[in-house]
């Protein structure tokens, strides 16, 4: 399935954003190893699949960036 130019776009602000709350809002040494590799976005951006890898493999980036999610972005709808 092709994807539409405003899902790559959506899914590369997605993966800038998580990747800036990661490096300047998290203070959990665990966290700041995680690298975002890459944020696939369904058609109706509904749903964002973030993947991502870590050295530590404990990390939980998905629940922190759900507390904060939205918080910076200016979309109507905001993935899950």
């Amino acid at each position: 399935m092709q994807e539409s130019l405003r899902t790559r776009r959506v899914a590369e602000l997605l993966r800038k954003e998580i990747s800036a709350v990661i490096m300047n809002h998290v203070h959990d040494p665990k966290v700041h190893d995680v690298v975002i590799t890459g944020v696939n976005v369904t058609k109706d951006l509904d749903l964002a699949r973030v993947y991502f890898t870590s050295y530590d493999k404990e990390a939980l980036v998905a629940t922190y960036y759900a507390r904060r999610r939205g918080e910076r972005l200016s979309l109507r709808f905001f993935p899950s």
